[in-house]
């Protein structure tokens, strides 16, 4: 791409979309998380969780968990979804928000990702991998525990550059959980 002659700007790219790009970078650099334009419209953006959405924040966190691990009972879920209620509020989470809708989450202790949840509804449309890049570009190194039933997790973590690095029994439900990791080389 050229510039216009002394600018500094690019051929094609005006002051006004210049204007709009730096503003918004100014905004993303300032809250530390990024604010994208969609390209079917609308704004999505990762940020912090706030205590108002923790209602839909629950309801992904069940029904994802229902749905990707139909190999445990669903009494399971429904039993540690108080327990889980009053952590979350004290943890690091991150919701995918588009148009003012909650449509996934992720969250953390440090490095540890202890778990990525996505409304069913918006499945396989980039959400699990744009809150897993977010975590890469906070962290530089990050570890997780999946099921080893969960063959659509591990494929996913695989496919972004985790490792397993071990297995074990999960004593809550008997299922065996591999432990993942990765770790940014640059």
């Amino acid at each position: 791409m050229y510039e216009k002659s002394g600018t500094g700007i690019p051929v094609g790219v005006s002051h006004e979309n210049i204007q709009r790009i730096w503003i918004t970078s100014f905004l993303s650099a300032f809250y530390a998380f990024p604010l994208l334009k969609s390209p079917t419209g609308g704004r999505r953006m990762i940020r912090k969780m706030k205590s108002t959405d923790l209602d839909k924040v629950m309801d992904i966190w069940l029904f994802s968990n229902i749905q990707a691990h139909d190999f445990i009972s669903e009494e399971y879920w429904r039993s540690n979804w108080q327990q889980v209620r009053s952590m979350l509020p004290e943890a690091e989470v991150y919701v995918y928000e588009k148009d003012d809708d909650i449509r996934g989450f992720i969250g953390m202790r440090e490095n540890y990702i202890a778990g990525i949840f996505v409304d069913e509804k918006f499945h396989s449309c980039g959400i699990g991998g744009e809150l897993l890049d977010y975590a890469k570009s906070v962290k530089k190194e990050l570890s997780l525990s999946v099921y080893k039933k969960n063959q659509a997790a591990v494929r996913f973590y695989l496919r972004n550059g985790f490792e397993i690095s071990s297995e074990a029994e999960d004593e809550a439900t008997g299922e065996i959980e591999m432990l993942m990791r990765w770790k940014n080389d640059e």
